[in-house]
């Protein structure tokens, strides 16, 4: 028995190696593609705005201090942007630069481990899939399911270099949690891994409050075989809600200071979400004390009738307490920016839209289909398969998250996590058919394992190709903004002084991470007067409704980027005329001055300095 359990320890250790190394070999070939320009994102610049408003906060985190302080002094001039981020990424993206500012400096440092954290991330995320897959896949599944995991065009996005962004931290939290919640299905009862899988749910709703979907599916999942199976899943619930509430509950101490821990806000990890937990809790507790009376629950007609009054009170409470709850972290939006701002930004738009990739669909679509015909093999062609609890669980998760994707593509990349684990599953089962020894055997499983991994992503291209065109010019994501910040920052005229820009919400963040000014607009729901401000302004019918802002604002600076996605923005239906047009035109009001750009800048930017 020893000798069996070192033979395991053994294997389980080169398998760990093996996944170490082949991660970071990924992690080294996406990192010089990057060096060599040869990613979507350009080198030196970083994924889109949120990366570099992320480095502006970990700037100031670590120049002024300031834990409890979100505010952004330098965005929506003067009054200043409260972002809905948390600390979680941002200790993260310090714990790597400090130490690299030993040898250079700390600006650089953060910039270039903001550069590699994602990739670096996607290693652990290896390691976590690995781990986490372990009770249902069997075999070379557990590596082979990563290998398929970094060819899918979603996930591979969150994590390519350039993008020091949390969501590549909630993937990986993600991924530990169904690992976790694996364990707790499929084993008997351990208090440390329940309250471990708990405090791993909490750290993921501290990161973002997005993470309350996965942790309710969960909750949701054991609820399910409670009523199916009875056995300990009650006291497994009960534990599982304890732990998450009690971790929420620290989490939120150390988020916010103590004048703060009552307010209610449904973007960021609040009181309303450790309430919502606690009302899982008492529920669950109120089973297990209920339970004690043995007849009570001996039925599953009982225990269904239980749960779903429970989950009724649980929605009357939350809707009662927290009124707009089930409205989501986007429940405070101000709905005047809904149409001219939110409406269009890409993550939030349905997985099918004419202005998506097709790749991200055919992938999920088609990792759907390869697992829903391993998974009826599976459960219902044999009913005495091992682990059959712990595949009924990936189902279920994988459904809602599919389901929710066709409303917001943002949450495939839940769905392709799950759905990979089961076309995994299929293509372990298919190398187990045919030829077992010799050539044949390593054509065989190679072929499975490209047309698994590469079949949709290639079909995908293909679709965009055929369906997706390209128009003709520039897109917006192609200008950059390095030269004009560099003007900006570096100008004679302008030596020492912090000016205030007005310009297209999409480049606010990067002029605030590569200048010393300041700016109006950021594409962040809760900065809407910087965004209703920009709109009201490039939209003015008349020159004095625009200058009644600017003079409001203290506007020095409005800087246009027709190559960009501005055009679109600055338009009201049926306008003939407005302020960004007049400009374009050359039609200046008296208030304004056109400003002399170098040659390489003119081509793409129009600058223009506010007079008295």
């Amino acid at each position: 028995m020893p000798e069996d359990f070192n033979n395991k320890q053994r294997t389980e250790g080169r398998e760990l190696l093996r996944l170490v190394f082949f991660g970071a070999c990924v992690c080294l070939i996406l990192v010089l593609l990057y060096v060599a320009g040869s990613t979507p994102i350009r080198t030196y610049e970083l994924g889109d705005s949120d990366c570099y408003m992320r480095l502006v906060r970990v700037s100031e985190l670590y120049r002024y201090g300031g834990w409890y302080d979100a505010v952004i002094s330098r965005s929506n001039a003067p009054y200043g942007e409260s972002l809905h981020w948390t600390r979680p990424f941002d200790v993260l993206l310090l714990a790597g630069a400090v130490p690299l500012s030993l040898f250079t400096g700390f600006e650089t440092a953060l910039f270039w481990w903001g550069v590699v954290i994602s990739p670096v991330l996607l290693i652990a995320a290896f390691v976590a899939l690995q781990w986490s897959t372990r009770p249902v896949l069997k075999d070379d599944g557990p590596f082979l399911v990563c290998f398929v995991f970094v060819l899918q065009s979603m996930l591979l996005t969150y994590f390519q270099p350039g993008r020091p962004d949390h969501h590549s931290l909630i993937l990986l939290l993600f991924i530990l949690s169904a690992g976790f919640a694996l364990r707790m299905i499929l084993g008997p009862f351990k208090a440390v891994l329940f309250y471990m899988t708990g405090a791993v749910g909490a750290l993921a709703v501290w990161v973002s409050v997005e993470s309350m979907v996965p942790v309710f599916i969960i909750i949701a999942a054991l609820g399910i075989l409670w009523v199916l199976k009875n056995g300990d899943f009650a006291k497994k619930s009960l534990h599982y809600s304890l732990a998450l509430f009690v971790f929420t509950g620290i989490s939120l101490v150390l988020e916010r200071p103590r004048h703060d821990l009552a307010a209610r806000q449904f973007d960021r990890l609040s009181i309303v979400h450790l309430g919502v937990l606690g009302f899982v809790a008492v529920f669950w507790i109120m089973i297990s004390l209920f339970g004690r009376e043995e007849r009570i629950f001996q039925r599953a007609r009982q225990r269904f009738s239980f749960v779903l009054a429970g989950a009724a009170a649980i929605a009357i409470a939350a809707s009662l307490c927290f009124p707009k709850f089930f409205a989501g972290p986007f429940a405070d939006v101000d709905p005047a920016i809904v149409p001219i701002w939110l409406s269009k930004v890409s993550e939030v738009q349905p997985l099918i839209s004419g202005s998506n990739s097709l790749i991200i669909p055919i992938q999920l679509f088609g990792a759907a289909a390869l697992s829903l015909a391993f998974l009826l093999y599976l459960l219902w062609k044999d009913r005495r398969v091992e682990n059959r609890d712990g595949w009924l669980f990936i189902s279920f998760a994988a459904v809602v998250f599919v389901l929710i994707s066709l409303y917001q593509i943002r949450w495939s990349a839940y769905a392709q996590i799950l759905l990979i684990i089961p076309m995994t599953g299929l293509m372990v089962l298919l190398r187990r058919k045919g030829p077992q020894t010799g050539s044949l055997k390593t054509l065989k499983n190679v072929s499975i394992v490209m047309v698994f991994s590469m079949g949709f992503l290639l079909i995908g291209l293909l679709a965009d190709a055929v369906f997706k065109k390209s128009d003709s010019g520039e897109s917006p994501g192609e200008v950059s903004l390095i030269g004009m910040c560099d003007y900006l920052s570096g100008a004679e005229e302008w030596r020492r002084q912090s000016l205030r820009i007005l310009t297209h919400i999409d480049f606010g963040a990067e002029i605030l991470y590569r200048t010393r000014h300041e700016v109006i607009g950021t594409p962040y729901h809760r900065n809407s007067p910087g965004i209703l401000d920009t709109y009201e302004v490039m939209t003015a019918d008349a020159d004095e409704q625009a200058l009644e802002i600017i003079q409001e604002r203290g506007i020095d600076l409005l800087l246009l980027c027709p190559d960009s996605s501005e055009s679109a923005v600055y338009s009201r239906p049926g306008q003939t005329s407005s302020l960004y047009k007049r400009l374009l035109d050359d039609k200046l009001p008296n208030w304004l001055r056109k400003v002399d750009l170098p040659s390489d800048l003119s081509s793409s930017f129009l600058l223009f300095e506010t007079v008295e």
